[in-house]
C-alpha cells in the first residue's frame, strides 16, 4: 500500500512539473505578442465572429499568426447547422463558396460556411 501511494504522489509530482513547465514556456513564448483585433461583430442572432491578429508569436518571436473564430449557439432562434459535401459525393472537389450557393440558389440565408476537413468528425 505504501509502494502504491509513493508510485501515485511520484506521479501526481511529475504531472504537476511538466504542466509549470508548459506553462511557463507558453508564458515566454507569449511574452512580447501584440494583438490587433480585426473584427467582433454578431453576424446574426446566436452567431458571433472573431478575428485576430498576432504579432511577434513564437520560440523566435518574428511569427505573425491569425485567427477566427466563429461562435454558433445551436439553440439560437434560426440557427440551422447543415453539413455538405463536394458537388454533393464523396470523390469530388469544391471550394466552400460554392457549397454555401447552393443553399443560397434554394432559399436558404446562409451567415457563415466553415471548412471543416481538417476535423476529425468522428472525435470533434
Amino acid at each position: 500500500m505504501k509502494r502504491l501511494k509513493r508510485r501515485a504522489a511520484a506521479v501526481g509530482f511529475v504531472l504537476m512539473l511538466s504542466v509549470s513547465i508548459m506553462q511557463t514556456s507558453f508564458a515566454v513564448m507569449m511574452e512580447n505578442v501584440t494583438s490587433n483585433y480585426l473584427a467582433n461583430e454578431d453576424l446574426a442572432p446566436g452567431i458571433h465572429y472573431f478575428e485576430e491578429d498576432l504579432h511577434g508569436y513564437g520560440e523566435s518571436g518574428n511569427r505573425r499568426l491569425r485567427m477566427n473564430r466563429l461562435s454558433v449557439d445551436p439553440k439560437a432562434d434560426g440557427v440551422v447547422l447543415n453539413s455538405a459535401r463536394a458537388e454533393d459525393t464523396i470523390n469530388a472537389r469544391e471550394n466552400i463558396l460554392n457549397q454555401a450557393l447552393r443553399d443560397v440558389y434554394q432559399g436558404a440565408n446562409v451567415v457563415a460556411s466553415v471548412n471543416a476537413d481538417s476535423y476529425d468528425m468522428d472525435y470533434g
